[in-house]
């Protein structure tokens, strides 16, 4: 009776370690991980950008230097992304979930005189579990959808301000060799 009672303790604990081990990791590993679709250096530098406000993108943005296809890829990766850590967090809560459930039937076949020694320390270690699974559907169901639209959002935006930067840019460029030109003409006459 003794050995169930540690096999539970571990089982719960090594729940618990996984668990500890997802949430630091970010997402797992069990569906396919996105494919980052542009070069590192241009992955890290959009994924600071997303760690800006969006003040600082207004004011920022239209000095930037990102190509309209790094952005649509960008986007294409974060769809993929928003997938695949919204799978694994309920991917996990359904594997703390199936250790509950193991945990709970041991809880409920053992006799009346062993059980009621085991009950509460089990009830109380299970407790834990229970919340991770609940912060892991949360994670999943609002979480996530709430952290990439923002991302979205921010791609959406610098993509945009970049696009208008890059013209004003280009039309200073047209304006200043026009204005050269004018001047030679006038120069030479």
């Amino acid at each position: 009776m003794e050995t169930e009672f540690l096999k539970a303790r571990s089982s719960i604990a090594l729940t618990l370690s996984g668990a500890l081990a997802l949430i630091y990791a970010g997402c797992g590993s069990h569906h396919k991980r996105p494919v980052v679709p542009v070069a590192p250096s241009v992955f890290g530098s959009l994924q600071d950008e997303f760690q800006k406000s969006y003040l600082t993108l207004f004011k920022i943005s239209l000095s930037l230097h990102y190509a309209p296809d790094q952005f649509r890829q960008m986007k294409i990766y974060l769809d993929h992304a928003k997938g695949y850590c919204t799978s694994e967090f309920k991917s996990h809560a359904d594997r703390i979930s199936s250790r509950i459930k193991e945990v709970e039937s041991t809880l409920h076949h053992e006799s009346p005189s062993v059980k009621e020694k085991k009950d509460h320390a089990l009830h109380c270690e299970i407790q834990h579990p229970k919340i991770q699974r609940s912060q892991d559907h949360v994670l999943a169901d609002h979480a996530m959808s709430i952290a990439y639209q923002n991302k979205q959002a921010k791609l959406e935006l610098t993509s945009r301000l970049t696009a208008c930067g890059q013209n004003l840019s280009r039309q200073r460029s047209l304006h200043r060799k026009s204005h050269e030109a004018e001047l030679e003409l006038n120069i030479t006459s």
